[in-house]
Parts: C-alpha cells; sequence; structure tokens
C-alpha cells in the first residue's frame, strides 16, 4: 500500500514540475514577444526609429508601472505592457 501512496506522490510532483515549466515557457515567450520592436515607445506610443522606448524616462516609468502592478497583482497581468 506505501509503495502506491508513494508511486501517486512521484506523479504528482512530476506533473506539478511539468505544469510549473509549461507555466514559465508561457512567460518567457509572452516576454520576448512584446519586447519586439513596433516603431512605437511601449510606455506612451510615440513614434520611434528603433528600440522599444523613446527615452530613458519611458523606460523608467514603465518598469515603474509595471513593479507597482506586480506589487498589487502578484505576477504581470496579461494585457497590462
Amino acid at each position: 500500500m506505501a509503495e502506491r501512496v508513494d508511486d501517486a506522490e512521484l506523479s504528482m510532483n512530476q506533473l506539478e514540475a511539468l505544469k510549473d515549466m509549461a507555466i514559465d515557457n508561457i512567460r518567457k515567450q509572452a516576454q520576448a514577444v512584446s519586447q519586439v520592436f513596433t516603431g512605437k515607445c511601449r510606455y506612451c506610443n510615440e513614434s520611434i526609429e528603433s528600440g522599444i522606448y523613446c527615452d530613458a524616462e519611458c523606460a523608467q516609468w514603465h518598469r515603474e508601472e509595471q513593479a507597482a502592478k506586480q506589487r498589487k497583482y502578484g505576477m504581470r497581468p496579461a494585457g497590462f505592457d
């Protein structure tokens, strides 16, 4: 009987690890996609020729806003880029 419990526990641990890896991969993919050059500043939407922010201030404000949302929601919420 103890052997069945051990097998069940092992299976649950493996499933949990696979789920965690899948979630991490999805987050990494979302992060990579969101860093693609779009021609607009990610914070103020001003037209830019390169990069993802128009200047250092927008980059800083965006990081601060994201950090505040992460503190509030516990993770980076979808659609709050």
